[in-house]
């Protein structure tokens, strides 16, 4: 059987050490000040179509519902979902808060995540966790606790 890095070939920039995760992260200020001319400064695959899909990610069926979405909403359809950004910040991958919460700084599930499900005058959020079932209730509070702070703290761009 092959190893994985016989089947898996990593990108230069990880081989080399000049990986830089900040480029992958959805803090998307700093973007939106480059084209508003507020700021000079910005990593390329923000300013390069081709750049930022070969090198920064990949269209996957998953973002491309989300910018069909998105595009949907802000063109006034009012049957896409709204609550596509909270989603996305709340539990929509690896930097979001209930992973960073409840997988990273907590140690509780093996996996974290929530979806939405938009309808014409309503949706729902909902929210998945894999854990021993002895920690089904301190993983309960957490969540619980990430809801309650996004009504505290709003999302920032870097959240």
């Amino acid at each position: 059987m092959k190893t994985i890095l016989e089947t898996c070939l990593p990108k230069s920039g990880i081989i080399q050490g000049s990986f830089n995760p900040e480029v992958f992260t959805a803090a998307l200020g700093p973007v939106i000040d480059f084209y508003r001319g507020k700021t000079t400064g910005i990593d390329r695959v923000y300013t390069d179509v081709e750049a930022f899909f070969r090198d920064a990610t990949f269209p996957t069926d998953g973002l491309r519902m989300t910018l069909n979405n998105i595009f949907r909403r802000i063109s006034g359809d009012p049957t896409a979902p709204s609550v596509q950004r909270m989603e996305t910040a709340f539990g929509g991958g690896m930097s979001s808060a209930l992973f960073r919460t409840v997988r990273e700084e907590h140690g509780l599930t093996y996996s974290i995540y929530s979806y939405t499900t938009g309808f014409r005058e309503t949706g729902m959020l909902v929210i998945c966790a894999s854990m021993h079932p002895e920690q089904a209730k301190e993983v309960c509070t957490l969540i619980g606790q990430v809801i309650a702070k996004t009504k505290e703290v709003p999302f920032s761009e870097k959240t």
